[in-house]
């Protein structure tokens, strides 16, 4: 709902202002929901991550893929991944990212897909990756560190896991996650107010989109959004204030 606030292009009421748009202050990538519909099969979803795992995994007599190859490889693969499971669609994302933007080499990708992914798949099977179903994303990183074999490699399964949640964070949208290395009751997620997630800087780039619209609706965006972020009232919280709740004498 905050989001809404501060970045909705969506006609405003006829009742609050007639005909007229919220100003588009988006930033340049918003998170996007994973596909909650999935017309693939379990079956389908698995060959699609065998297929990674061959293509990651190098064999000794083997070149590596070239760096075009392996985005080819896996933006292609992304694009099916969308009507699959959706934690198959969050694995295909979090390896582009790591090789397109991370630049990490393919046995490195390996090493971390072999790590998790197909344990996570086998976790999560078909089931939704949403706000809603968390806990059990939570669960599974959980299952996945209880796996493991030893200390070291459950400590080095949790940097894995760290490593996919900032995805799912940053092009997804879910909450943050406090990720231990060790077993046990070592993964919980973290509720933090979206205010908490924003930076002074980010703060003040949004309050001057904000301003720039100086129209009554614009104004009364502008200061909800101060009262969230400056004293940590939840959206509910301050829509729900009226002038009788404001003391203009203090």
């Amino acid at each position: 709902r905050w989001q809404h606030l501060v970045t909705s292009t969506r006609m405003v009421r006829d009742d609050i202002e007639q005909n007229t748009f919220l100003p588009d202050i988006s930033p340049t990538r918003k998170p996007q929901a994973l596909s909650s519909k999935s017309s693939g099969t379990m079956s389908n979803s698995k060959k699609l991550l065998d297929d990674m795992s061959k293509t990651l995994y190098k064999q000794r007599n083997e070149k590596r893929h070239t760096f075009a190859e392996l985005s080819r490889f896996l933006e292609n693969g992304l694009e099916t991944a969308i009507n699959e499971a959706p934690i198959v669609e969050s694995l295909f994302t979090w390896i582009k990212r790591l090789h397109q933007r991370d630049k990490l080499s393919q046995s490195t990708l390996y090493s971390y897909f072999n790590a998790v992914g197909k344990a996570l798949f086998h976790e999560l099977g078909m089931h939704p990756i949403s706000h809603e179903n968390i806990e059990a994303l939570a669960q599974s990183y959980q299952s996945v560190i209880d796996q493991s074999v030893s200390p070291k490699r459950a400590r080095f399964k949790a940097g894995v896991l760290r490593s996919f949640h900032r995805v799912q964070i940053t092009d997804f949208g879910l909450p943050p996650a406090d990720i231990e290395g060790a077993t046990g009751n070592a993964v919980n997620i973290r509720y933090l107010a979206d205010a908490n997630l924003i930076s002074e800087k980010e703060y003040e780039m949004i309050g001057t989109a904000l301003k720039a619209d100086d129209s009554q609706l614009g104004t009364l965006r502008y200061w909800i959004f101060v009262l969230g972020y400056r004293a940590g009232l939840r959206i509910g919280e301050a829509l729900s204030i009226r002038m009788r709740d404001i003391l203009l004498t203090r």
